[in-house]
């Protein structure tokens, strides 16, 4: 009984490991196409890249990505 417990909590863990890096893969590509978006207005990568991170921090008033 213990060990059907124990091998439950290792599955739930690993499924919650899973969903989080799936998580993580999404939101990257959601701010690269943000990101390539900006470079289409010619400005340059590292400030494509700061506006992205800073819509993501919320530093921008009311503009936001939708993950």
């Amino acid at each position: 009984e213990q060990e059907a417990a124990a091998n439950a909590e290792a599955e739930r863990l690993r499924r919650e490991e899973l969903a989080r890096q799936a998580d993580r893969d999404h939101r990257g590509k959601v701010m690269g196409e943000a990101k390539a978006g900006l470079l289409s207005l010619e400005l340059t990568e590292a400030d494509a890249k700061r506006v992205v991170l800073a819509i993501v921090a919320n530093e921008i008033p009311h503009v936001s990505l939708r993950f």
